[in-house]
């Protein structure tokens, strides 16, 4: 009966220990529950920061890399915009082969005429072409016309860099274009009569500028892709004097430049005929007031001598 008494204390007890082994078991099983999912939260979180961190990392690189394009695209697009003016002046064997020659390479640098004038004298024959050509082909065409001079009497080249002219007149016409949108906003919210007109005159002040510029940006613009090139060929001809002047030809120019001074002269006396009417008339006037005024009768002067002077001083007085 001992026996049995103290084998069921035996199992008692370990079935108490069991029991509380459980429960300690269970208790940290739910403590240790919330700290695995606060550990899987913090590596979550962790784990977004760091994507976002990556992220953000990307964007940066991918950013400053469409920025380092568009500013190599941009270096790019901005070309120096540069104006080339060239004068030639040469003497050449003949005018019309010239001046064939000139506009046959016309076409091949393509270019064109801007002006073509022509003059003949005795002495010899000019003829004056302005070429406008592209920028790219404003060199070659420049030598291939310098080969038609016998004799190059002069040639000049300028050139000017108008960039930042042509840059500065856009960034105005940009922000006249604004201030234009911004006062058509405010004549849109105006209703009083006064308010209206004044903004009518801004914009029309405003509208008058960016016309003006954009004329000045089209002309550099025009300018700047096509060049000029001035061509001043002449020949001499042989209508000059072949022979040295002699007294006899120096005289016959001399009757002539005098017949010349002569005509001249009258075709200056016949300009001015309504003077010769006026002074004709002033003359006619002051003779025929001569003539009409009386004239007042000399009185002859007898002269006495000395003498007979003393003489009739003399005689007594009766």
């Amino acid at each position: 009966m001992m026996y049995t008494s103290t084998h069921s204390m035996r199992l008692y007890a370990l079935f108490l220990c069991a029991v509380a082994l459980l429960l300690s078991a269970c208790e940290q099983n739910n403590h240790e529950q919330p700290l695995l999912d606060n550990a899987t939260a913090k590596v979550a979180w962790n784990a977004s920061g760091s994507s976002g961190a990556d992220g953000n990392t990307t964007a940066q690189s991918n950013g400053a890399a469409s920025a380092q394009s568009e500013q190599t695209t941009g270096a790019a697009a901005i070309q120096r915009q540069m104006i080339y003016t060239a004068t030639l002046r040469m003497r050449v064997e003949s005018v019309d082969k010239s001046h064939d020659s000139v506009l046959a390479l016309l076409g091949r640098y393509q270019a064109y005429v801007g002006s073509d004038n022509r003059t003949s004298y005795s002495e010899r024959t000019e003829n004056r072409i302005v070429i406008r050509v592209e920028r790219s082909q404003f060199w070659g065409l420049l030598k291939a016309v310098e080969k038609q001079a016998v004799h190059l009497d002069e040639k000049k080249v300028n050139s000017e860099d108008v960039t930042g002219a042509i840059a500065d007149i856009q960034e105005h016409i940009k922000s006249k274009m604004a201030a234009e949108q911004q006062y058509r906003e405010i004549l849109q919210r105006a209703v009083n009569v006064q308010d209206i007109l004044n903004v009518q005159k801004y914009l029309s002040d405003i509208r008058e500028e960016i016309e003006l510029m954009q004329s000045r940006l089209d002309r550099l613009t025009d300018q700047a892709a096509y060049s000029t090139i001035t061509i001043d060929m002449y020949e001499r001809g042989s209508g000059t004097l072949s022979h040295e002047e002699t007294f006899w030809d120096r005289a016959g120019d001399a009757a002539a430049n005098g017949w010349h001074i002569c005509t001249s002269l009258l075709i200056v006396l016949v300009t001015v005929w309504p003077f010769w009417i006026v002074a004709g008339a002033a003359a006619y006037g002051v003779f025929r007031y001569s003539k009409k005024k009386p004239r007042t009768p000399l009185v002859p002067t007898v002269v006495v001598p000395q003498e007979q002077k003393s003489e009739d001083n003399d005689k007594p007085i009766r």
